[in-house]
């Protein structure tokens, strides 16, 4: 029979987030390459300049709850 402390429990506390942080980390660096790729690819800019004529970046929100670009914020 395993038997569990007060002091066990204290100790998730801290080992819990290390846990997530440290498998999280690990993803990300796997797939560095891809995202990088990914996000350098990226080409149509956020905003214009007054004048100027080009495709703009989708919007993805609009914090008012209206339908933006193809998403629907609720």
């Amino acid at each position: 029979m395993i038997k569990a402390s007060g002091l066990s429990i204290n100790a998730m506390k801290f080992a819990v987030p290390r846990l997530v942080h440290a498998i999280t980390r690990d993803l990300f660096l796997e797939y560095i390459d891809h995202f990088f790729e990914t996000m350098m690819s990226y080409k149509l800019p956020e905003f214009s300049l007054p004048g100027e004529k080009t495709e703009l970046a989708p919007a993805t929100a609009d914090f008012y709850g209206k339908k933006v670009g193809n998403i629907k914020v609720n």
